[in-house]
């Protein structure tokens, strides 16, 4: 199996991420230094006197190596479907972006393009080109970098939707997670959201291992689906699942009153209680338990009226207020 090609083989896959004309197959060459290293190329076989050149696959983009990877492998059945989940799977959540998050994968790929453009059209080497790029999008060249490596091994269609950006779910925000299998989800929190309380990476090993006979399409990585438990099920809930209720309200702090912002008559509050007294009283033949029906102000807590009644009746609250205003006028 060949591992350096021509620029006349490349072409003819029309693989993604290379250009389109032999020509460009030569800029391109040029501006990325492909003949820097002498290991990298070699004189095309059958050439005489240099006319052309091989090129070792190593030195092309990423997704163009995984493209003739499944050429050569004839890309079975199965890797097709998987690739066609994976690739719905990205533009589902795309598609669940809000305006200004799918803004901020627009810029994205207008600083990878700019830079492919600088390389291609004005033959200018990558490093300078990704300088430039960045420092007219205002923003790090680390981060081309990063937004690259979020596009490798997807068509350059998929690109856009490959750079949705990541944020954590605590400020409002999208949280970045990638497209799971629903059965797989379903069995992943049922196994690990049990009183037994195992541990998650042993929930995501058996999770592979079922993924696999049952062909569960696509599975994130372990630390991906972390994140979306701690996102959608909470830690209040995994506690209450996992520990019981008892450690679940120890995350809810006991509420604590303060009278502190209050002044005198600002408030108050009225209430009855039934006295666990029995009386005897000339109306009744069998002894009664009377109702202490009262206010009391909020700021300091001094009873500003109060009745005995046998019980809460709207009279007997009435009677009440307007005892506030005697006990005012000699107060």
């Amino acid at each position: 199996m060949k591992d350096f090609m021509s620029f006349g083989d490349l072409f003819a896959l029309s693989l993604p991420g290379l250009p389109s004309s032999l020509s460009g197959f030569a800029k391109r060459a040029n501006a990325e230094g492909w003949r820097a290293n002498p290991a990298l190329f070699r004189k095309a076989s059958g050439r005489d006197g240099g006319g052309g050149f091989e090129y070792h696959i190593s030195l092309l983009p990423k997704a163009a190596q995984a493209r003739l990877a499944m050429i050569r492998a004839g890309a079975s059945e199965e890797t097709t479907r998987e690739a066609k989940a994976k690739k719905e799977a990205l533009w589902a959540r795309w598609n669940r972006l809000s305006k200004d998050h799918k803004a901020i994968c627009e810029t994205r790929l207008k600083v990878l393009h700019r830079v492919e453009e600088l390389v291609r059209d004005r033959a200018i080497r990558r490093e300078a080109a990704v300088a430039i790029a960045t420092y007219d999008a205002g923003v790090q060249k680390s981060a081309y970098y990063e937004w690259r490596k979020l596009t490798e091994g997807f068509d350059p269609e998929d690109h856009l939707a490959a750079l949705a950006p990541a944020f954590t779910g605590t400020d409002g925000t999208l949280i970045d997670l990638a497209e799971c299998h629903p059965d797989a989800w379903a069995f992943l929190a049922s196994d690990y959201l049990r009183p037994e309380k195992p541990s998650f990476s042993a929930c995501y090993r058996r999770l592979q291992k079922v993924s696999k006979k049952q062909k569960w399409v696509p599975i994130p990585s372990e630390r991906t689906l972390r994140r979306r438990m701690e996102s959608e099920v909470g830690k209040a809930a995994i506690l209450l699942k996992r520990d019981g209720k008892d450690k679940a309200r120890a995350l809810v702090p006991a509420q604590r009153r303060s009278r502190a912002h209050f002044h005198a008559m600002q408030a108050t509050n009225m209430d009855g209680h039934k006295i666990d007294v029995f009386v005897s009283v000339p109306w009744a033949k069998k002894p009664v338990r009377f109702y202490l029906i009262g206010i009391q102000d909020l700021y300091s807590g001094m009873i500003l009226s109060h009745r005995l009644a046998e019980a809460e009746t709207w009279e007997a609250v009435r009677l009440v207020i307007g005892d506030i205003g005697g006990a005012l006028r000699h107060s």
